[in-house]
């Protein structure tokens, strides 16, 4: 156990902070846009919501008009058409927005790894050797780590699965 643990020190001393931190920064800030478009949506559609009754009055006034020749103020009309027809657009151009930065905050938070950290990760686990790589399998295997460990470690840990699944998949194929 104890050799295992000095090698997940030794690999975790080779993941970039600063990499991570970047990362990090990236998602704060796309939430914080996120939260920015979603609450502008919702105050632009009850914004339209409310002038939804005043907008389809006109609107009748202006199908009265047209159909039986009843008269109407123009200018109402179409200031109010105008700016419920504005106020849809804006709302679902907000909306499409949001579910955009929303899309793209869920794309973030799945990011597994980091370019360059994993490939020296992978790379230094690979360049140890084939019979060096099934005991560093064995062991992720084998030994439980205690909660502290697995914070500590859970980028390490997870490009070794990977790294696991990968050479298990080629073991298979036979290549």
């Amino acid at each position: 156990m104890k050799e295992y643990l000095e090698y997940l020190d030794r690999l975790n001393s080779l993941v970039d902070a600063n990499e991570f931190e970047k990362v990090r920064e990236e998602c704060e800030q796309c939430k914080t846009k996120n939260c920015v478009w979603g609450y502008l949506s919702i105050i632009l559609w009850i914004l339209t919501i409310g002038l939804a009754p005043r907008a389809l009055d006109v609107f009748s006034k202006l199908v009265r008009a047209c159909l039986y020749g009843a008269t109407f103020d123009a200018v109402e009309t179409v200031l109010w058409v105008s700016l419920y027809v504005v106020s849809i657009t804006l709302a679902l151009w907000l909306s499409l927005t949001y579910i955009d930065s929303k899309y793209k905050l869920n794309s973030m938070l799945r990011i597994s790894y980091v370019e360059h950290s994993y490939a020296t990760i992978r790379n230094t686990i690979i360049d140890e050797g084939k019979e060096f790589m099934q005991k560093l399998f064995l062991w992720e295997r084998l030994y439980t780590l205690t909660v502290e460990d697995k914070r500590k470690y859970d980028y390490v840990l997870k490009v070794i699965r990977t790294l696991r699944v990968e050479y298990e998949r080629f073991e298979n194929k036979g290549v």
